[in-house]
């Protein structure tokens, strides 16, 4: 018999988040566990160290300060006490790092993590571009709910050209993805010009790739939160972020 969510695309995404990967693999001490939570922190850690700069810190002893906390957390397996029902991932990080930070003797002590390779690579002026690009005056909470708002997108469309550089088109959606952010510096009729197709043509591929975009969004935030119900509400949270 078929379940009566086989044929919801995203009940099909779901089933496989990485949150929930993350959780399952820690309560049977798989090794799945970290490799899932070491991915999902390299790919959100701009946030945290957004939150760190606009709490005054300067860009290394930012980087120290969540790396010390990602090398904590790994180590000591703490994720195994998180739970997708209890929140979604960008609480359970935000969360994490101010009780690390909490349990500093001084900042100091963020720079001091035993010696040797970091267990987490983490890429400081990647961060550092991302945050100076930020001219907001926002609290760092505030600033890092926008700066998670910006990964999810940044990561979005990322997986979505690689869907269209798998097909020989990713030519044509580095055309038309500035349009999906409002970035774009091009016209209509100068990117359908480009792209050697009329205006009106243009403008019908122009809405399936925002189908599309809108799909990898949903599906980039599914793998961040415990249950397929609280994909709305995450994508409310994310436009929200953005007009803060």
């Amino acid at each position: 018999m078929q379940s009566p969510h086989s044929n919801n695309p995203t009940c099909a995404v779901f089933a496989t988040t990485q949150w929930n990967v993350v959780y399952a693999a820690a309560q049977s001490q798989q090794p799945g566990a970290r490799d899932a939570l070491t991915q999902l922190c390299r790919n959100y850690w701009t946030p945290l160290y957004a939150f760190a700069r606009r709490q005054g810190l300067e860009p290394h002893s930012a980087r120290d300060l969540v790396q010390g906390f990602f090398e904590s957390l790994l180590a000591n397996r703490t994720y195994a006490n998180a739970t997708p029902t209890r929140g979604k991932f960008r609480t359970f990080l935000i969360g994490g790092l101010k009780h690390y930070q909490n349990g500093l003797r001084d900042r100091a002590n963020a720079q001091k993590r035993g010696g040797g390779a970091p267990m987490l690579s983490l890429d400081e002026n990647i961060a550092e571009t991302h945050y100076a690009a930020d001219s907001t005056t926002l609290t760092p909470e505030k600033i890092y709910e926008r700066q998670w708002a910006l990964a999810v997108i940044d990561h979005a469309l990322a997986n979505l050209r690689a869907e269209f550089a798998g097909t020989g088109d990713g030519a044509a959606f580095d055309i038309m993805a500035p349009f999906l952010t409002g970035d774009s510096a091009q016209s209509y009729d100068d990117a359908s010009a480009a792209l050697g197709i009329t205006a009106s043509a243009f403008k019908a591929q122009l809405h399936r790739l925002r189908v599309k975009f809108r799909a990898h969004l949903r599906r980039e935030i599914a793998g961040t939160v415990g249950t397929p119900l609280e994909i709305d509400e995450e994508m409310r949270n994310l436009r929200q972020a953005l007009v803060s």
